[in-house]
């Protein structure tokens, strides 16, 4: 009987326990188990998107005593591969080599890669012309629209890039890229192939080497063998009608890559210089007034078409 009551009074005092425990400790404890809980998983989403913030650029921020570079906004200092880096500041920059580069001084990946290609196509005959350099300078003014840094670091880019032999591997590289930041946009491969032939054609007829380069492009970038032609093609008919383009450069004493601004200052000298009403009272005759109004025509039509096409 003993036995029994103990029992008894065993199982009364474990439902108390329980009785408590569900209705005083368990309400106290669970939200307290809540918060610490909902703390640790924003703490580690911060850390995702950090960590994914800076995986973007390619590498971490490493603070330690081997610093070997500093960033241009805020001078801290970093130990850091060559690569895109998101400073603690919030600013982006880029290390090459030994250099630091403010991100708004450089250009993305895709017109690097595109600029080490044109170095490899301009060598590929064996010499890098003056033509090729200021045909690639013209396209990142004034297709690309690049700023005068960024202009300068493609330079380096370039000057670089030559001391180098071309390998596809740059090519296969760049249709990556494109593939991932652009959804593989072909209008961009297309523009890319296309200028390449623009450059390796300015002087001339393309070197087998320089062939060989772009086929690579092609057959990487999937361009069929019918547009590359028709590239070849539309930059031929290009260059027939290049004469009269060099003609209106020459009338107007400017270069290829003068910018509207220049353009305008070079019109206005000229039509001080030659306009017919300057000579009215000189005592001319009528032949030499007659091709003072001809150049006069002349600039008016150079400058018309130039003007027209820094517009377009």
């Amino acid at each position: 009987m003993d036995d029994i009551l103990k029992n008894i009074g065993l199982i009364c005092v474990i439902g108390i326990v329980i009785f408590l425990g569900v209705t005083v400790v368990i309400p106290i404890v669970l939200p307290i188990v809540f918060i610490l809980g909902l703390v640790f998983l924003v703490g580690v989403g911060i850390g995702i998107k950090d960590e994914i913030k800076n995986k973007k650029f390619g590498h971490y921020n490493n603070h330690n005593s081997k610093a070997n570079c500093i960033c241009p906004y805020c001078k801290v200092s970093y130990n850091a591969d060559d690569g895109f880096y998101v400073c603690d500041c919030g600013k982006k920059f880029r290390k090459v080599g030994n250099e630091i580069y403010k991100e708004e001084d450089t250009v993305d990946d895709i017109m690097q890669d595109f600029v080490k290609l044109t170095a490899y196509i301009s060598k590929a005959d064996g010499v890098v012309t003056k033509n090729e350099v200021e045909s690639l300078r013209s396209i990142l003014k004034n297709d690309f629209e690049l700023s005068s840094s960024k202009i300068m670091w493609c330079a380096n880019v370039f000057n670089e890039t030559k001391q180098y032999n071309y390998d596809n591997k740059i090519v296969k590289e760049l249709n990556d890229i494109i593939d991932t930041l652009c959804d593989g946009d072909v209008d961009i491969k297309k523009t890319i192939l296309y200028n390449c032939i623009k450059i390796s054609k300015v002087d001339g007829e393309q070197s087998s080497k320089q062939k060989s380069i772009l086929e690579d492009i092609m057959y990487i970038f999937r361009i069929s063998r019918t547009e590359y032609e028709r590239f070849n093609s539309s930059f031929e008919y290009e260059k027939s009608q290049s004469k009269s383009l060099d003609e209106y450069y020459k009338i107007l004493d400017v270069d290829t890559d003068v910018t509207l601004e220049e353009l305008k200052k070079a019109y206005k000298k000229l039509m001080k210089k030659y306009h017919p009403d300057l000579h009215q009272s000189k005592g001319l005759s009528d032949e030499e007034m007659k091709k003072i109004h001809e150049k006069t025509i002349e600039i008016k039509e150079a400058y018309e078409f130039l003007k027209e096409k820094l517009d377009s």
